[in-house]
């Protein structure tokens, strides 16, 4: 439990990622395990829903629905190729909507829209 240097090794061994969040606030380990390629199994709270894309970067379920969990993780098994192809979307989400440069413009223009001009100019 904790950090570990060396997580994105041990991710290489995982088929998917399994976040069953009862509250989250941003759900880092989700974008880490996108960019490993792995499809995501998550609660439906918080940030979650704004990372995972429903069926299309992993699954969502509702917080503490064990049941939901169980049948995400079976269809993780039962369809390899399935799983494969949340995982490659999840690193095109990532590299797309969760880069350093899109979160930097992304801030700068919260900025601009209350009003507070460009630091860079």
């Amino acid at each position: 439990a904790g950090w570990r240097a060396n997580a994105a090794a041990l991710m290489n061994a995982f088929d998917a990622v399994l976040m069953p969040s009862l509250w989250e606030g941003f759900g880092l380990v989700v974008l880490e395990a996108m960019a490993a390629r792995l499809p995501v199994i998550a609660s439906n709270v918080s940030a979650l829903p704004e990372i995972v894309v429903q069926d299309e970067t992993g699954l969502l379920v509702a917080a503490g629905d064990t049941a939901g969990l169980e049948k995400a993780m079976r269809y993780m098994v039962g369809d390899s190729e399935g799983a494969r192809r949340m995982g490659a979307a999840g690193r095109t989400r990532l590299e797309s909507q969760f880069s350093v440069a899109r979160m930097v413009e992304q801030t700068v223009q919260v900025y601009q829209r209350r009003g507070a001009s460009d630091p860079h100019s």
